[in-house]
């Protein structure tokens, strides 16, 4: 949904966008509004495989086969992370231009309460960031939370 916004945002901006994990970044708008694509963007980044039995932490080092990517390196680390620079940037620009970003926004909120201390990281923020972005978490999602 994230990723919608930000395309919409950068079209608005009159940016030529590329793919988004391999797919057009027309879809990833389109599943915005059109629910077969979101089900076929959610298919596709579900993994197929189960998660390992021993569910890793937030705080542990990534691995090769877990590795992390700078945002969750920095939290980890307890480093300010760089969500205002980038999902940040997503919503101070979609207001400019006139694009609705509240998933962005709740993102943002939730990372920077994180990078203040005032949350602590954890899978139970999905949900909250979602329900405050006003998004019906479906019963499948829940059983994955």
């Amino acid at each position: 949904m994230a990723a919608g916004e930000t395309v919409k945002v950068g079209e608005a901006k009159g940016f030529k966008l590329g793919k988004v994990q391999g797919r057009p970044a027309a879809d990833w708008a389109a599943a915005l509004e059109d629910k077969a694509m979101f089900a076929e963007l959610d298919e596709m980044l579900t993994p197929s495989t189960p998660p390992p039995a021993a569910r890793s932490r937030w705080d542990q080092r990534g691995t090769q086969e877990n590795w992390k990517v700078s945002m969750p390196q920095d939290i980890a680390k307890q480093r300010r992370s760089e969500i205002d620079e980038m999902t940040g940037l997503v919503c101070r620009e979609g207001e400019l231009v006139g694009i609705a970003t509240p998933v962005a926004q709740a993102i943002t909120r939730v990372i920077s309460e994180i990078d203040l201390g005032q949350r602590t990281p954890g899978i139970e923020n999905l949900r909250l960031t979602l329900e405050s972005a006003g998004v019906t978490v479906p019963s499948v999602a829940t059983a994955r939370l």
